[in-house]
């Protein structure tokens, strides 16, 4: 499932302005069977080791809350069976 869900993209300007930041979005199983899944949103940042200072939790954060939505979208689209979503 994580594989099929892969989504890689990359954020400008983020954490700083001129900077760009590569990171991925999947789905992580909890429960599959019977024809149904679900799980958690999984992401994924890469972080440059020249980068590491930065406060990649509130980068998170800004990823999760602005580019979630969107995500879930295209995963809409592309399986046609999301049916329920508990953003929590």
């Amino acid at each position: 499932m994580e594989n099929e869900t892969l989504l890689i993209d990359v954020a400008e300007d983020i954490p700083w302005q001129g900077q760009s930041t590569k990171y991925a979005f999947s789905i992580y199983p909890v429960e599959c069977g019977g024809g149904r899944a679900a799980g958690f949103i999984a992401l994924k940042i890469n972080v440059e080791l020249d980068k590491a200072f930065h406060n990649w939790g509130a980068v998170a954060l800004y990823l999760l809350r602005d580019r979630a939505e969107p995500y879930l979208q295209h995963l809409n689209q592309k399986f046609r069976v999301l049916d329920a979503i508990e953003v929590v």
